[in-house]
């Protein structure tokens, strides 16, 4: 499990890099989030045109894709992931022989191994963690 945590880890360290790199490419003065305001529609002149002339539906799409989005998106699988991991960790048949902790953990490693679905196609991925 450990070694898939790390995968998770990896993976969201690189997710993030991007994000920033992105911010900053961007500029301070744009957060590059349409929906910050909370009313779930962006506004289309909120966020940079794209060159290619992107329709209603991708413009949307793109949108949702945008740094400050991403970063958000990171925080909240790092803390599914940090909880996952406690719950693991208590899990431990010595310590804690309760038949709850034991499927606490059977649950854990599913959610772990969904999140790491995400990134099947990357060259670090395992099979076994498929589930």
């Amino acid at each position: 499990m450990d070694e898939l945590i790390a995968f998770l880890r990896d993976r969201l360290n690189e997710d993030e890099q991007a994000a920033r790199a992105c911010i900053q490419e961007v500029g301070a003065g744009h957060t590059g989030d349409p929906y910050a305001d909370g009313s779930g529609v962006a506004d289309r002149d909120d966020y940079p045109s794209y060159p290619w002339g992107a329709g209603e539906a991708e413009s949307a799409y793109m949108a949702r894709t945008q740094p400050d989005r991403v970063l958000r998106e990171i925080d909240a699988k790092r803390r599914i992931i940090e909880h996952n991991r406690r719950i693991h960790q208590r899990a431990d048949p010595v310590d804690h022989p309760e038949q709850a902790y034991v499927l606490a953990a059977g649950a854990s490693d599913y959610v772990l191994k969904i999140l790491a679905l995400l990134h099947s196609d990357h060259e670090d991925y395992q099979e076994s963690w498929r589930p």
